[in-house]
């Protein structure tokens, strides 16, 4: 899947630690593609370092439903869950 200029611009502000940047480029990309699954990916990272866990876990709940056997995403969300002392999935 090709990634938007939106989704690139989240991830390199993610990686600069402007999460309040990244979540703002990623609600331009997602207004164009909703089902991105990399953008929900890059929104659940964005939000559990800014604390907002929750919001955090309904973002990788929402890549799984859009790719259920992407591996990569489950493990991030279990990552998350590990981090905050509940290993169910």
């Amino acid at each position: 899947m090709m990634q938007s200029s939106g989704v690139y611009k989240a991830n390199a502000l993610f990686n600069l630690h402007d999460y309040e940047g990244a979540l703002i480029a990623l609600d331009e990309a997602e207004r164009l593609e909703s089902n991105n699954v990399n953008a929900s990916v890059i929104r659940g990272n964005t939000l559990f370092m800014l604390g907002r866990n929750d919001e955090a876990l309904a973002s990788f709940d929402k890549a799984i439903a859009v790719d259920p056997d992407n591996i990569a995403v489950i493990e991030g969300k279990q990552a998350i869950l590990t981090i905050l002392g509940n290993s169910s999935p």
